[in-house]
């Protein structure tokens, strides 16, 4: 049985395995690196993704390198993997390449944060203890506290160590200002 989207022939070939053949068939370095995005898509490696992120880097395709980037940080994001980090980092410095643009790709793997999580996101990735945050935000110590815990979760990270890389990393998101 055929993995992942299939095509019009009957459903015997995936999406990916099209691209493969038709990679074969067409010049330039671009066709092959798709079929390879698809493949590591399909087989759902976060290092195979960042190994095809890192191709399309290299022939300065910023906006495909960030897409792979960020497939391989959901499924890193999944997998409880300490590498998530790094390549939040590494997508936080692509995206910064990549101007304004957001692609439903580069959008699909941003946590959905509520408007009080960034507030207090925001404050605590730029230093401010819990009780400057409650204080500063007519809340509880503990209501941050557990504003933290969530954020924690939806962003992928232990702790506040880990906060400005995540945040920066969300498509359309910088990070934010402290106000």
């Amino acid at each position: 049985m055929a993995v992942g989207p299939t095509c019009s022939d009957g459903g015997r070939r995936t999406v990916a395995q099209r691209l493969a053949e038709l990679s074969e068939r067409v010049d330039g370095a671009l066709p092959p690196l798709l079929a390879r995005h698809a493949r590591a898509a399909v087989s759902d490696s976060p290092t195979d993704l960042l190994a095809v992120a890192d191709d399309y880097a290299a022939l300065e395709l910023t906006v495909y390198a960030a897409e792979a980037t960020s497939q391989a940080v959901q499924r890193l994001r999944r997998q409880h993997s300490a590498a998530a980090n790094d390549a939040r980092e590494r997508l936080a410095g692509l995206l910064g390449r990549c101007d304004l643009i957001r692609t439903p790709a580069l959008q699909a793997g941003a946590p959905v944060l509520t408007e009080r999580e960034w507030q207090v996101a925001r404050l605590a990735a730029h230093g401010a203890s819990s009780r400057a945050i409650a204080e500063r935000l007519y809340l509880s110590a503990r209501t941050v506290e557990n504003h933290l815990q969530r954020i924690y979760a939806k962003l992928g990270v232990t702790g506040r160590a880990e906060l400005w890389a995540a945040l920066r990393s969300i498509p359309g998101h910088d990070g934010g200002d402290a106000s």
